[in-house]
Formats: C-alpha cells, sequence, structure tokens
C-alpha cells in the first residue's frame, strides 16, 4: 500500500520536479495537506503541473476540499483513461469535471509502491520531464 509521503519521495528524486507549495521543513512529509499539493515540472520557461491532489465537492455551497489521498494523473489519450477506468475502478475512477479530459483520479492507497512509482513517471515524462530516473 502506497502512501502520500512515498509520492513525495517518487518526484523528489525526479529532474526539474518541485511540489507547490512545499513541505514545510519542521513537518512530516506530507501531513501539512489543508491546501493540496500539486507537483510540477520545469521544462521551459513555464512550469507544468502533471500531478496534483484532487479536490472534491463537499457542500455544494463551499470550495472544494483538497483529498490527499487521491491524485490528479494526466494519461496520453483519453483511449488510456477508459482503459485504465475499466480494467481497475479499485485504482482508478472519474468524475463529471473531467469528462473530455486526459487526466484519471488515482487512490493512492490502492498502489503498491512500484505501481505508484511507475504512474507517476510516466505522468512526469508526459509533461515534458527528460533524464535519467
Amino acid at each position: 500500500m502506497a502512501t502520500l509521503a512515498d509520492v513525495y519521495e517518487i518526484v523528489g528524486r525526479l529532474p526539474g520536479t518541485r511540489a507547490e507549495p512545499p513541505e514545510p521543513p519542521d513537518q512530516p512529509i506530507g501531513t501539512q495537506q489543508p491546501t493540496g499539493v500539486e507537483f510540477v515540472v520545469v521544462t521551459g520557461s513555464k512550469p507544468k503541473k502533471f500531478l496534483y491532489s484532487w479536490r472534491k465537492r463537499v457542500d455544494p455551497r463551499k470550495p472544494k476540499v483538497p483529498q490527499p489521498d487521491v491524485l490528479v494523473v494526466w494519461v496520453p489519450e483519453l483511449a488510456d483513461k477508459e482503459a485504465l477506468l475499466a480494467s481497475e475502478p479499485d485504482k482508478y475512477f472519474t468524475e463529471p469535471h473531467y469528462d473530455g479530459y486526459k487526466a484519471v483520479l488515482a487512490r493512492i492507497e490502492a498502489f503498491n509502491r512500484a505501481e505508484l512509482e511507475e504512474l507517476i513517471i510516466d505522468a512526469w515524462r508526459l509533461a515534458g520531464g527528460l533524464g535519467d530516473v
């Protein structure tokens, strides 16, 4: 079972990446989540988001709430999205907000570490990440 700490560790090894906001140095990894987190890769003049906390609509009259246990992950094509959703519904899901977008919602704890690492590296490469991992 993977954790948010695993996400930080995996992303931290990828060249050109950073967390926004960065982890506070005085808190354990993954504990500050009141605003969610975004991971970006810098390949040119502008950082490109490739992985971030899903925000769930809990109350229709209030802002969406970050869900640190679920990541929004970009995939290459809509066909890839549909294949993931059909083949592993315990790991991947979607919501109407993402209809037509090449992104899936991924439950971190449903993955083992190796699967999570592959998912993150694929999203990083898709966003333009380069280099050896």
